[in-house]
């Protein structure tokens, strides 16, 4: 595996340069060129490249669409580049093929446990992080009982970086829509996960919003407790990823966690 160290992306930069992946197979067969395309899709997504991401990704699904026939014999190969490229859109901020890509999938349907349970974290997931990012708050509404249903079900199945990802977001849309308590249920499987090497960015994050939410929700007594034992669990100073959702959340009402935690 590859890390973003400045060694591993010097050998990812002359991996690009090697004479495979240098120009790419035009007349080559359908199997080369999308090994080609995927190949260059994920040195962009390894170098953060989330634009190279979603491009290489959207020549992938053009390429199947110049082979239909394959669509079929090739089902479940098909469904997951659709997927990749949905989650580069994501990546990328660009919702434009969003929808389109969202459709051809809800075409397919599922014909296995497996491919129920793959749509559920590729599809359902990423149709509520659409409705979240574009503020469609009534679409992402309409979505939590499926989200929950299937979390239920399929949760100790689903990769759990997913796991933990699907969490975090139905907690972060309860609370910016004003049900602490809810936010509370929802972060609560991820503060159950002990020894892990899964998100731990959102894991520390969830016990300084822990604290958050108690008070949101009228608990207060519980704040200082709660406060000092994220306190010997989590150094602040050392994981943006909770500085940066701090921040995030200091336009919201009632913004008693950063005065709390940073004063």
């Amino acid at each position: 595996s590859l890390s973003h160290s400045e060694g591993d992306l010097q050998r990812l930069e002359e991996l690009k340069g090697s004479p495979l992946l240098e120009q790419e197979p035009v007349e080559g067969t359908f199997e080369s060129r999308k090994l080609f395309l995927t190949s260059h899709a994920y040195l962009a997504q390894l170098k953060n490249d989330r634009q190279g991401f979603m491009d290489n990704y959207r020549k992938v699904v053009e390429l199947w669409d110049a082979y239909p026939h394959l669509k079929e014999d090739r089902r479940k190969d098909y469904k997951t580049n659709l997927a990749n490229y949905l989650q580069a859109c994501h990546s990328a901020g660009d919702h434009t093929d969003f929808d389109r890509i969202l459709q051809q999938l809800r075409s397919l349907p599922p014909r296995s446990e497996e491919e129920q349970i793959e749509d559920f974290h590729n599809i359902l997931a990423l149709e509520f992080l659409k409705a979240m990012n574009t503020l469609d708050f009534a679409k992402a509404e309409s979505l939590i009982l499926d989200l929950e249903a299937g979390l239920g079900k399929y949760g100790q199945q689903i990769p759990q970086s997913r796991y933990i990802n699907l969490y975090y977001n139905l907690a972060i849309f309860f609370f910016v829509t004003d049900r602490p308590k809810e936010a509370l249920i929802s972060i609560a499987p991820i503060l159950d996960i002990n020894r892990s090497s899964h998100r731990k960015d959102i894991r520390n994050f969830c016990r300084v919003f822990e604290i958050l939410l108690y008070f949101e929700s009228g608990q207060a007594k519980f704040v200082k407790r709660f406060f000092h034992s994220v306190v010997e669990c989590v150094d602040l100073s050392h994981h943006a990823f909770a500085s940066k959702r701090l921040l995030k959340l200091s336009h919201l009402p009632n913004n008693f966690l950063l005065l709390f935690v940073f004063q």
